[in-house]
């Protein structure tokens, strides 16, 4: 079923931090994701955009996270405010991601595999410690569930993991599968780290991802990917990882990017069906992929349009946003495929939540689109009128605590 709702500010912390809703900031929701009992969590980047006050101000100004729990009507619940930074330094604060675990708590981790278990109300929160790992808390980035429940993460920004056993009462040990590279690469700046014995995982990476690709591609060879970007799970022996490259200026048409079809032993499969220029995931920073997992299929929204895969990166499907009527789909980001057979977008400036049923026969997909973008149009028109929301910040009274 097509639902409409908005992500809300607690007007708490709008009050305690003196927000300034009639200014813009950055309000950028990053994860969604759906619990066992319907409830959706959603976590977002809240920060001032510093260029637009006066460096003088001596507010203390608020950089962090922001957790938040809806209802399956939509209604807020509470939220948990992650608390990182002040005084005008902007989005200067590590990128974050949620994952809702197979008994219903939440974990929540940074690029810095610093992670937090949220119980299921967002009440409590406990720091995860991984297996081995000694007393510095460490765990892992932008961790996903395979089918049977267990945990495929990326490690630093170079190492894609799995667990060897489903996620329990406590998170297990993981083991390296595939590294961007193997040893740091001297023309790069970024870090890379592979995880010890004992620590994180079991030994260093079975394979070097961008070893595999340029072998598999013509013209000059050897490592341009600075990066990866994200691990998502088809079953529990197949992925889809992100590796992204900055070939031209970041942000702009035609910068590289794979998305490679891995093995658990690490083995590169294939790749998705996607131009680098005519299908660009760059512009306008869209990378995201979502898998239905019952059904084997892929998605991926980016300005140009959503694309449907299947689970060899055979492109299936596509609605291009040259087409008026699927048009506003490059405002979207795509979010979730949730546990209803559902696609979860989020409006990049409305601030607004969008549920798009996905029916068996992809034919039929177009319409369905069509349709639930038609609800969305009359449903941002109600909300609107009904709440009058400056710049499409939406606040309520929502019980907020700090982790």
């Amino acid at each position: 079923m097509t639902r409409v709702y908005p992500i809300q500010l607690s007007k708490t912390l709008v009050r305690d931090r003196e927000i300034d809703l009639d200014n813009t900031f950055e309000w950028t929701h990053r994860s969604v994701c759906t619990g066992p009992g319907g409830d959706r969590y959603v976590l977002s980047d809240l920060a001032y955009n510093y260029y637009r006050y006066d460096s003088t101000d001596e507010r203390d100004m608020v950089a962090g996270h922001v957790v938040s729990r809806y209802g399956p009507d939509g209604e807020p619940i509470n939220q948990v405010f992650v608390r990182w930074a002040s005084k005008n330094v902007g989005a200067l604060y590590p990128q974050a991601s949620l994952c809702v675990l197979p008994d219903g708590r939440v974990l929540f981790s940074t690029k810095s595999n610093q992670a937090f278990v949220l119980d299921a109300a967002l009440g409590s929160a406990e720091e995860v410690t991984a297996p081995g790992s000694g007393e510095k808390p460490h765990w892992a980035f932008r961790t996903r569930l395979t089918p049977s429940g267990r945990a495929l993460c990326l490690i630093g920004e170079n190492v894609v993991a799995v667990s060897t056993e489903p996620v329990g009462a406590v998170m297990p040990p993981l083991t390296a599968v595939t590294a961007l590279l193997r040893k740091p690469n001297g023309s790069t700046r970024w870090a890379f780290y592979c995880p010890p014995n004992g620590a994180s995982g079991e030994g260093e990476a079975l394979t070097e991802l961008d070893e595999q690709i340029w072998a598999e591609r013509p013209g000059p060879g050897g490592p341009r990917h600075a990066w990866l970007y994200d691990a998502v799970p088809i079953d529990d022996s197949t992925f889809v990882v992100l590796t992204v490259g900055w070939k031209k200026k970041a942000y702009t048409r035609g910068c590289e990017f794979v998305f490679a079809l891995v093995d658990a032993g690490g083995k590169l499969l294939g790749q998705l069906d996607l131009h680098t220029y005519r299908d660009s995931a760059s512009r306008g920073v869209r990378y995201d992929v979502v898998v239905d997992q019952a059904r084997r299929r892929i998605f991926h929204l980016n300005t140009f349009g959503l694309y449907v895969f299947d689970d060899a990166g055979r492109r299936t499907a596509r609605l291009s946003t040259d087409d008026k009527e699927h048009k506003p789909l490059a405002r979207f980001q795509l979010r979730e495929f949730d546990p209803a057979g559902q696609l979860v977008l989020v409006h990049e400036k409305d601030n607004l939540v969008l549920t798009v049923p996905v029916p068996d026969d992809l034919a039929d997909l177009p319409d369905a689109v069509t349709d639930s973008l038609a609800l969305y149009r009359k449903e941002r028109l109600r909300l609107k009128k009904a709440h009058r929301p400056p710049n499409s910040y939406w606040t309520a009274e929502i019980p907020i605590a700090s982790l």
